[in-house]
């Protein structure tokens, strides 16, 4: 599956590359699972709208703060992954 980025979603990876690189590449690791067609679980238990939407929280391991981190991806026609939206809360969404 090929994965493309929003604008947002690839500006802010430019930015965790060069500021947070653990978080950088917790993020790639998903990414990494979304592009070979991993049918991992978790990549799809959460359900949003439009159908064939995803949210997806991202673990950093070793670190130990209130942040969540969560990418949001959607299944396009032509076998593509499009990640619309990385986000951090310190909200639980699910």
């Amino acid at each position: 599956m090929l994965v493309e980025y929003s604008e947002d979603a690839a500006d802010k990876l430019d930015f965790y590359e060069r500021e947070d690189r653990q978080l950088y590449d917790a993020l790639y690791e998903i990414f990494d699972l979304i592009g070979a067609g991993s049918r991992e679980s978790f990549l799809r238990s959460h359900y949003l709208r439009p159908p064939g939407a995803y949210a997806v929280e991202v673990d950093v391991r070793g670190r130990s703060t209130d942040d969540r981190y969560y990418i949001f991806w959607a299944e396009e026609p032509g076998d593509v992954a499009f990640v619309k939206a990385i986000a951090a809360t310190r909200t639980r969404l699910f």
